[in-house]
């Protein structure tokens, strides 16, 4: 059912659609700088980072957008949306594991997508502030309360579609842009794609990293990227039915769209490169790059470059330092089902200091989930 309704002719039609209610806004915000590409970046500057308070006096534009794209969709489910959260909470970790490596450099696959953020220079020339900014989006949207009335995840998702549409903005006004053969800029299907990405791509690599989940948290966290979906301005007829529709959707937009780009290698180099910085000491050196591999298998991993290891030895180093394991048979462990907990435990930490301090930008655990995570104090603050 999920292959025939996500047809060739649905996603084609689909690649020259973007967001009307967005568009406008951003258009009106745009004109006010002298050049598109300051006008950009001045509404880039408005809604830089999550957890940065809307400016109190916006254009009167802007504050009907905000207004009026808060309303949660009327299947809103909260009992579905409190299981996700919970199951996040459970294994945010992981998650962010998962959505760094595997979810990010598959839409890096995409190389129709990954055009856009190569044209969008902002984006690839800062890239830790892109990548802090993703992650602090999936908390927003996931820690306790995030999907509900005014919360932090709504607002998110909010700026979110508003830089979306700067992005077409700039790129229609800056000219080159060839939408007979790459689409409208981050056009319907590739919000579609990227919405799975962050839902079922990283439900789908759990099982890589050892944790397995069941059907109904399965559907309880695809229905809150839905609610995502919606407040992020993506059509109806793009919105899944359930998880196996979700995949469905995600392997339909992935064969149409994967191939081979500059855009994508040099996106995934630079991924791979930041999450190595964020891993403390030397011990983890590689494990980006197994991991990578692990989860998005060899042949997309070719396609973008992602480097080669012997599995056995850039695995086993930090197990021995931290399980202190002394001599073992290769089949005798599960590598990357043994390491994910220090692993993602580390990365979340990572990648928390890896901005600390850093302009507007701010990568912070919620309270909520820290202790949850055993994520210790937040940066600058001493322990209790």
């Amino acid at each position: 059912m999920g292959e025939l309704r996500w047809s060739d002719e649905l996603l084609d039609r689909m690649r020259g659609e973007t967001d009307p209610t967005a568009d406008a806004v951003a258009a009106a915000i745009v004109s006010r700088g002298t050049r598109a590409e300051r006008g950009t970046n001045a509404l880039f500057d408005m809604l830089a980072g999550n957890a940065v308070p809307l400016p109190s006096a916006m254009p009167e534009p802007m504050r009907r957008y905000f207004e009026e794209t808060a309303q949660l969709p009327s299947w809103a489910d909260p009992a579905l949306v409190r299981r996700g959260e919970q199951l996040f909470m459970l294994h945010g970790p992981s998650m962010v594991t998962v959505l760094l490596l595997s979810s990010l450099p598959q839409c890096y696959a995409c190389a129709k997508g990954a055009e856009v953020l190569a044209r969008t220079g902002r984006l690839i020339d800062d890239f830790r502030r892109r990548i802090v900014l993703t992650a602090a989006f999936l908390m927003d949207v996931m820690q306790p309360g995030g999907l509900g009335p005014g919360g932090e995840g709504i607002r998110s998702t909010q700026k979110v579609r508003l830089v979306h549409a700067s992005i077409r903005q700039f790129l229609a006004q800056s000219g080159g842009w060839d939408a007979k053969a790459l689409g409208q800029p981050v056009n319907q299907e590739d919000l579609a794609g990227t919405l799975m990405s962050f839902s079922h791509v990283v439900l789908e690599g759990l099982p890589h990293l050892g944790v397995e989940i069941s059907q109904d948290d399965t559907e309880a966290y695809i229905h809150c990227w839905k609610i995502v979906g919606h407040v992020l301005g993506i059509r109806d007829e793009l919105q899944p039915a359930d998880a196996a529709d979700a995949a469905a959707l995600w392997q339909a937009i992935a064969r149409r769209q994967t191939a081979p780009s500059k855009a994508g290698t040099d996106l995934t180099a630079a991924l791979l490169k930041f999450v190595h910085e964020a891993l403390p000491g030397t011990i983890f050196d590689g494990v980006a790059d197994v991991t990578s591999r692990a989860l998005i298998g060899d042949a997309v991993s070719d396609l973008l470059g992602v480097p080669v290891h012997p599995v056995e030895r850039v695995l086993l180093r930090p197990l021995r330092f931290f399980e202190r394991l002394v001599d073992v048979a290769v089949q005798d462990v599960p590598f990357l089902h043994k390491l994910a907990p220090h692993l993602n435990g580390k990365l979340i930490v990572g990648l928390e200091h890896a901005w600390a301090g850093g302009d507007q930008i701010r990568f912070e655990i919620p309270p909520s989930l820290r202790g949850s995570w055993n994520a210790g104090p937040a940066p600058g603050v001493a322990p209790a």
